[in-house]
C-alpha cells in the first residue's frame, strides 16, 4: 500500500494541480479576468472552466439569477442544505431575477455576508466581491466556454501556518471544486436545454416538415376521421429521425413532448 508521504505527494503534484485547472486551457488559466488586479499575489487561486453548447445569450440568464435567495448555484443543493443553507436550484429562467447590477448582493449563506457585484457586463462577465469572477467567451456561432476564477487571500486568516493549511489546502480547495464543478454542469445542462426547448437547431427543415405534417395527419385522423396520406405511417420511425434530447429539465412540457415522441 503507499505510505501517507506517498498520497501526500500525490495530492500535492497531480491531483492538486488537477482539480485548480478542471476544464481550463493553458490560455484559459493564463488570461486576465476582471477583477484579478484586486488580488495581486493570491493565496488561493482556482481556474474552472466547460464548453457549453449554446450562444452567451442563452447561458448569460443562468448566471444573472445566481444566489441563495434567487436561483441557487446549480450545484448539490442537498450538500448546501445540509450546512444550514436553504438551497433551490431553479429549474427555468426568471423574468424577476435577471436585473444584476453593480452593488446588488449575492447571497451565498444567510449567516454569511453577501457578496457584491464589483463589475458586470450583460452577456459577458459577472465579478463579484471575494474575486469571484463568471466570465462567457463565445468560441463559435454554437459554443461559448465558461470559466470560473476565484482568488483570493486565507480568509479567515488563523495566523498560524499549519492551520491554514490545513483548513484551506486539505478542507476548502477540494469542496470549493467539488460545488463548483457540480455548478459548470448544471448551468452546462441549463443552458442546453433551453437551447433545445426553444429552436431545436440541430433538426432540419425537412424532419421538421415530416413531423409537423405527421401530427396534422394524426389531427385530422382523430377527428374527422377522414383518411390522409399519412395514415398507416409507423410513429416510431418518424420519432426515431430526431436527435434525442440531451438531459431535459424535469417536469416541463417539452421533457413530456420528446418522452412522447420516443415513447408512443
Amino acid at each position: 500500500m503507499m505510505s501517507a508521504g506517498g498520497l501526500a505527494a500525490l495530492y500535492a503534484f497531480v491531483v492538486r494541480p488537477w482539480h485548480l485547472r478542471w476544464g481550463a486551457t493553458d490560455a484559459e488559466v493564463e488570461m486576465t479576468l476582471p477583477c484579478d488586479a484586486l488580488v495581486e499575489h493570491p493565496q488561493l487561486n482556482a481556474t474552472h472552466a466547460i464548453t457549453i453548447d449554446a450562444l452567451p445569450s442563452k447561458v448569460w440568464p443562468w448566471l444573472a439569477q445566481m444566489g441563495q435567495t434567487r436561483g441557487g448555484f446549480y450545484s448539490y443543493d442537498w450538500l448546501e442544505n445540509l450546512v444550514g443553507c436553504p438551497m433551490q436550484n431553479a429549474d427555468r429562467i426568471h423574468p424577476e431575477w435577471q436585473g444584476l447590477n453593480v452593488g446588488d448582493e449575492v447571497w451565498l449563506h444567510p449567516n454569511a455576508p453577501p457578496l457584491r457585484v464589483l463589475a458586470i457586463e450583460r452577456g459577458r462577465y459577472i465579478a463579484l466581491e471575494k474575486c469571484w469572477t463568471f466570465y462567457l467567451r463565445p468560441v463559435d456561432d454554437n459554443h461559448t466556454r465558461l470559466i470560473i476564477r476565484g482568488r483570493g487571500d486565507y480568509y479567515p486568516d488563523f495566523k498560524n501556518a499549519l492551520l491554514n493549511f490545513i483548513y484551506f489546502r486539505l478542507i476548502f480547495e477540494p469542496a470549493h471544486f467539488v460545488m463548483e464543478r457540480k455548478m459548470l454542469l448544471g448551468i452546462k445542462e441549463r443552458a442546453e436545454t433551453l437551447c433545445l426547448s426553444c429552436d431545436r437547431p440541430d433538426l432540419d427543415g425537412e424532419r421538421i416538415k415530416s413531423l409537423s405534417n405527421y401530427i396534422v395527419a394524426i389531427g385530422a385522423e382523430g377527428g374527422s376521421r377522414t383518411r390522409t396520406p399519412f395514415q398507416g405511417t409507423n410513429f416510431k420511425s418518424v420519432a426515431s429521425a430526431i436527435p434525442p434530447p440531451r438531459r431535459l429539465i424535469r417536469n416541463s412540457n417539452c421533457t413530456k413532448f420528446f418522452r412522447f415522441l420516443k415513447h408512443p
